[in-house]
């Protein structure tokens, strides 16, 4: 065999060759071995905390209007057109 044939058993023989070399995924994720760190959360008050919630909420209203104002122009810009070709 030669050229892509050949090419192509190579890559064959070496993808078989590395089937047995897997490590298994206990042993990729073994977390006893690894230290972790602990988080450091900043400490934040009752009245802080409403507002950056409000804050948050006011924005994904925000975004809903926003979204429901572009899918009701496609919707009315696709009814006029399909109008428009029908008659």
């Amino acid at each position: 065999m030669w050229g892509p044939g050949k090419e192509m058993m190579k890559a064959y023989e070496k993808n078989r060759q590395q089937l047995n070399k897997r490590n298994s995924l206990k042993e990729n994720l073994d977390f006893s071995s690894k230290s972790s760190t602990p988080i450091n959360m900043k400490k934040v008050s009752a009245q802080e905390l409403e507002s950056i919630k409000q804050k948050f909420l006011e924005k994904r209203k925000k975004e809903n209007r926003k979204s429901i104002l572009i899918v009701f122009t496609i919707t009315v810009f696709v009814i006029l057109l399909g109008y428009y070709f029908l008659n």
